[in-house]
């Protein structure tokens, strides 16, 4: 059977210093044959939290601590990304910006760990973008999605990873609670680690199903 052809994949982040669960992500993309990471867009600045300073901020931003002891703790990874051609997004967002200054390294696909736009919206055919969503909402500045009532009310909650154009999606549902029973997003947030390795993997199979494969 012939080698499955070689997968650029590009990764938008706000920098080379991730949190755990989003370092977790792309080594298990790094592990994956066939797989060659080509870009890393970092945007110029970061949304400003509009909440930020605030004490509604510092107490969320305490609860989510509490709830990701491990997912959330900073991860160096200049020694892999560094290696990268680094482009410097004008949009804090992705949009049909972001392909146009990604174009050039012609990657196949891209994943965001960046805040996504609440509607889809259209990048173009040359590549897609894929983004999270943890529970009912995506990520914010800092990578991890804000405070839901769920996080402590159910046993479970759904993460997706979707195309900005809206055009296809995976999803799982993963646990909130501790084998002691007590209320955690680690198993949430470390099981959406492994999300962009399913979506190449879907990738290949359909790749393998198309006519002319």
């Amino acid at each position: 059977m012939a080698e499955p052809r070689i997968l650029r994949v590009g990764l938008l982040c706000k920098g080379t210093t991730l949190p755990y669960w989003h370092a977790q992500a792309v080594r298990h993309l790094q592990e994956l044959p066939g797989v060659e990471l080509v870009v890393l867009g970092v945007p110029r600045s970061l949304p400003t939290i509009a909440k930020a300073g605030t004490l509604y901020s510092y107490l969320e931003r305490r609860a989510l601590n509490l709830l990701s002891k491990q997912a959330y703790l900073p991860v160096d990874l200049s020694d892999p990304l560094a290696l990268l051609p680094c482009v410097e997004l004008s949009s804090e967002w992705t949009s049909a910006k972001t392909v146009e200054e990604l174009v050039s390294f012609a990657p196949d696909l891209v994943f965001s760990f960046l805040p996504r736009m609440e509607a889809p919206h259209e990048t173009n055919s040359r590549f897609p973008i894929w983004e999270f969503s943890i529970g009912k909402v995506g990520l914010g500045t800092d990578g991890m999605p804000a405070m839901q009532r769920a996080f402590t009310e159910e046993s479970t909650l759904n993460v997706r990873l979707s195309r900005s154009d809206g055009a296809d999606r995976v999803e799982a549902r993963f646990p909130l609670r501790t084998d002691q029973d007590l209320a955690t997003l680690d198993k949430v947030l470390l099981g959406a680690a492994w999300l962009p390795a399913s979506v190449i993997s879907a990738h290949r199979r359909k790749a393998e199903t198309s006519p002319g494969s």
